[in-house]
């Protein structure tokens, strides 16, 4: 990438900058082409959006290498779309999400709502190690009043990283595709009205990036 390319960006998006300082702190092989189009990727993700024009072509890259929509790249990894060679180029971006700092949240509670699906119970037992297989949006706080209707509470502890200054209507934090997680508790919760008359499933989750490479009770899993 050219200086006055850098500089250009550095001006125009200061919160990507951030990103992009932190990925090469952490990370000191990502270039400064890789670091702007994660950062670019993740903005993108925040919303219905592409990459940023301008990072894609101080890359020195095509618009047509990514796909126009980054936040589809659930789709894709869940199976309901095909996977292209420009989903191809976006994922080894957001992989790149592993090498931001994690966001500390004492006295948190970061948390995802799911719905019931068919092995949920198996994959989401004591003491499976669950790789996730997508990026995963996770509550800052606590879920919007709509998402108590679904059944499954999952509190996740460690290996999230914060991108709710990038759109702070959200305060999102999230996980890089195949991180981690032990799962260390279940418990069922009381039945709540105002959880639309049900008793929620809580499953707690620990991030486990050590079990990675030891392979035991790893399962993949991709909701």
């Amino acid at each position: 990438m050219k200086k006055i390319d850098r500089q250009a960006l550095e001006l125009k998006y200061p919160d990507l900058h951030r990103v992009v300082v932190e990925l090469q702190k952490n990370h000191v092989k990502i270039d400064d082409d890789q670091a702007w189009l994660t950062a670019g990727a993740l903005l993108a993700y925040t919303g219905i959006a592409s990459i940023p024009k301008q990072i894609v072509k101080a890359a020195d890259k095509n618009p047509h290498d990514y796909p126009k929509v980054v936040g589809q790249i659930n789709n894709v990894l869940r199976g309901k779309e095909q996977c292209t060679p420009e989903h191809h180029n976006l994922l080894a971006l957001l992989k790149n999400i592993e090498y931001l700092t994690d966001y500390p949240a004492p006295g948190l509670d970061p948390t995802r709502m799911m719905d019931h699906y068919e092995n949920i119970d198996e994959h989401y037992k004591v003491n499976n190690v669950l790789l996730m297989g997508e990026v995963g949006s996770v509550c800052r706080h606590r879920p919007a009043p709509g998402m108590y209707q679904k059944k499954y509470r999952i509190h996740i502890a460690g290996g999230l990283k914060n991108i709710s200054f990038l759109n702070p209507a959200q305060q999102e934090l999230i996980y890089a595709p195949e991180t981690p997680y032990l799962v260390v508790g279940r418990r069922t919760g009381k039945i709540k009205n105002k959880k639309g008359h049900q008793a929620h499933e809580h499953i707690y989750l620990q991030y486990a990036p050590q079990s990675r490479a030891q392979g035991i009770n790893l399962c993949q899993i991709r909701g």
